[in-house]
């Protein structure tokens, strides 16, 4: 399952959840929770990677803003969802090192 499948199982969780409560705040809170994440989710253009976080070893899964067929010399910085820190990754998923 991708990055866009999964966030999109979530929207749905959250709006049977919405469907299920009782009180019309909560519910239009989750609705709009769910309408949120939808949104995030068609503004992924990149399909996703993997790549190798420098500072933990860690393979991470990212996904770049631009079209991954674009050119493999091409660096984007990506936030690290394992250390938090800033790396310079290309579509391919080769992370760029100052080592």
């Amino acid at each position: 399952m991708g990055l866009r499948d999964f966030l999109r199982k979530q929207a749905t969780q959250i709006l049977e959840l919405a469907r299920k409560c009782k009180f019309p705040e909560e519910r239009a809170e989750l609705e709009k929770i769910a309408r949120d994440l939808n949104a995030e989710v068609d503004a992924i253009k990149g399909d996703t990677f993997v790549y190798l976080c420098p500072v933990t070893g860690f393979r991470v899964q990212g996904w770049l803003a631009d079209d991954p067929a674009a050119d493999k010399a091409t660096y984007e910085t990506v936030t690290c969802t394992a250390c938090g820190q800033l790396h310079l990754v290309n579509s391919a998923g080769k992370v760029l090192s100052g080592k």
